[in-house]
């Protein structure tokens, strides 16, 4: 299987990823931007140091400025890209994969995401000396290290208005780079915060960096009761995504934390535009129009929503997996960003987070439930003909299929022989039968 996926590069070190591999990524990257000055950043993996170091030395071969600014989150990265408008920027990580896993995020100016499509398929064709063009300069480009913490802190701190309330909070960083930049800006502001799996450690000791697995939150959920703390926050291992746990413990759906946020947005960007990803509760999108906004469905990724957030100037987009994007941070997908605005919300509300909630989870959902399935394009070719003549029928990502008291979306994977299956109705019974009658038809493929 390819490293070089729809939004970024990844795989397995050292016999998948390694030095000289991330030189040559380097080179290509200069060489496909034009780049004249690019930052680098990299997550606590073993591997990301080795190939951060081979990865600047090819882009200063290729003649780009480089900012190196060590180790830090995707979203601080992002922040040196937009914020010092260089021509573009690349993170060492693999976000939430295991500590064997590495890998290169890349994007331009305005730190605007180069996907396979826009830039990462060239990339592979030239590092495997499959496309003309490729050069060096004839002078390499200067290096620069530069420490943003402080300034990053500042931008972030100025994009939030906290109440008088005082909170008690919980935050898992599962030895991930938020450890050491982020959790420094909550405790900053919440002094009493407690910390969870601080140290970053790229061999992920307690738990995979990955806050949209159960299991993986579980632990914040059992020190969220014991310390009778008012929330939970749970970051993956780069940064860019974020989960919630109430003051019971109970996660809170990401498509509701999108609706919940939305109501600062909207205050903030009276009549505005949210997107929403097209496997949200129907709460979300009633919610933004009862607040005055424009709700827009949006396919699942972050180069199509990013790109979509441009195109219609929206204030604010929310997928089901923790990514949350925002038009005061850049249009970009930011874990600390919407954690801010979540306690925003929660410091000038008397109520506590599942009461915030609660009227927005009024409707009956499956999850996502994955299916192994041979041939993904038969078996959506047969759900399509069952459902086509009685239902409104989208095929924005995969397909859709609405009714007045229950919808459906099953779409593809990209990586694996699998369906995703999301389902939602008005009753707890509707909902399980509609699930059982697609399983059915699932199973026959």
């Amino acid at each position: 299987m390819t490293i070089f996926k729809a939004y970024d590069i990844r795989g397995t070190v050292p016999d998948q990823i390694d030095p000289s591999l991330a030189r040559k990524i380097g080179q290509a990257f200069v060489t496909l931007t034009r780049a004249r000055s690019i930052a680098v950043g990299r997550d606590m993996r073993v591997s990301s140091p080795g190939l951060s170091e081979a990865l600047i030395a090819g882009a200063r071969e290729a003649g780009a400025h480089v900012l190196d600014v060590g180790m830090v989150s995707t979203p601080m990265l992002n922040f040196a890209v937009a914020h010092h408008r260089l021509d573009g920027g690349i993170q060492v990580t693999a976000s939430h994969n295991p500590g064997a896993y590495n890998g290169f995020k890349l994007c331009g100016p305005g730190a605007a995401p180069i996907s396979y499509d826009t830039g990462i398929g060239d990339v592979e064709r030239w590092v495997a000396g499959q496309a003309a063009g490729f050069r060096l300069a004839a002078t390499p480009g200067g290096y620069e290290k530069r420490e943003l913490f402080d300034e990053y802190s500042r931008f972030l701190k100025a994009q939030v208005r906290l109440g008088d309330r005082h909170l008690k909070l919980v935050a898992d960083t599962a030895n991930g780079v938020t450890g050491v930049r982020e959790f420094l800006i909550l405790e900053d502001l919440y002094p009493d915060i407690e910390g969870m799996y601080l140290e970053p450690d790229g061999n992920f000791p307690n738990h995979e960096a990955n806050p949209l697995i159960p299991e993986n939150i579980r632990p914040l959920q059992d020190h969220v009761l014991a310390s009778k703390a008012d929330l939970g926050i749970a970051f993956d291992g780069d940064g860019d995504r974020v989960a919630f746990v109430d003051e019971h413990g109970a996660a809170v759906s990401g498509d509701l934390v999108t609706a919940l946020i939305a109501a600062s947005e909207l205050a903030r960007h009276p009549g505005a535009t949210v997107l929403y990803d097209l496997r949200s509760s129907r709460a979300v999108k009633e919610e933004i129009e009862r607040l005055g906004g424009v709700a827009k469905k949006c396919r699942v990724g972050h180069s199509f929503i990013k790109q979509m957030m441009r195109q219609h100037d929206a204030v604010l987009a929310g997928e089901l997996s923790g990514h949350f994007y925002f038009k005061d941070n850049f249009f970009l997908d930011s874990g600390i960003f919407a954690a801010l605005r979540v306690l925003e919300i929660l410091s000038t509300s008397e109520k506590p987070m599942s009461e915030l909630v609660a009227p927005l989870d009024r409707y009956h959902r499956s999850g996502e439930i994955n299916f192994h399935v041979k041939d993904q394009d038969a078996v959506l070719a047969r759900v399509k003909s069952v459902f086509e003549s009685s239902g409104e029928m989208s095929h924005l990502d995969g397909l859709s299929v609405d009714f007045d008291d229950w919808w459906f979306n099953l779409r593809k994977s990209n990586t694996e022989p699998l369906l995703r299956i999301n389902l939602e109705a008005t009753t707890a019974e509707l909902m399980r039968s509609k699930l059982q009658e697609l399983q059915a038809l699932l199973a026959e493929g």
